[in-house]
């Protein structure tokens, strides 16, 4: 029964790399069921009984990814690495991260509204936490306001760069965030 179980888990994880893959080189909506089953070459059936329809793989996979970036941003927020070089440290890393899965995170910025406002949430209430923590001079007020530029100055950033650009280090990507960030913040 073991060996059903590992089985079915490998299948599981080749469906999703499958079509993690398809990514690359199709837009999501183009990608069909018919495309990961035949690059597998297991039957529609066996797909079915994985995932009920496309949609419940893009929303696992979207789900996973979100999820690592929520653990990875914890780290990337703490207030500790605001006090150090552990900043740029940990956003190379995070952009690392996006880097090695361009093909994901780009689609899933064009195509779902759902990935781009969990993503913002995540972004937010870490930031909104670190201005308590550090009592950043910034009224309270219109806090959301430089926040959400942040987040869409940040995701802009990435977004050009995974599209256009992948070939400038992370760490350089990583230094003209901060740049502008901090030079946003002292305006």
């Amino acid at each position: 029964m073991q060996n059903r179980g590992s089985k079915y888990q490998r299948t599981h994880e080749q469906i999703i790399l499958t079509f993690i893959k398809k990514l690359e080189t199709k837009d999501l909506k183009s990608i069909s069921v018919k495309d990961i089953v035949e690059d597998l070459r297991i039957h529609r059936g066996t797909f079915y009984l994985h995932f009920e329809t496309k949609y419940h793989l893009v929303e696992e996979v979207q789900n996973e990814f979100l999820e690592s970036l929520s653990h990875q941003s914890k780290s990337f927020f703490s207030s500790d690495n605001f006090q150090s070089d552990a900043l740029l440290v940990n956003l190379t890393n995070l952009l690392r991260y996006y880097q090695k899965n361009h093909a994901v995170f780009l689609s899933f910025i064009k195509n779902s509204s759902y990935f781009v406002n969990t993503l913002k949430y995540i972004f937010l209430q870490n930031l909104k936490k670190l201005y308590e923590d550090e009592m950043l001079n910034f009224p309270n007020e219109k806090l959301n306001y430089l926040l959400t530029y942040i987040f869409s100055a940040h995701l802009g950033i990435v977004e050009e760069w995974l599209k256009n650009d992948r070939t400038t280090p992370p760490e350089e990507i990583a230094l003209i965030i901060l740049s502008l960030t901090i030079n946003c913040l002292n305006l």
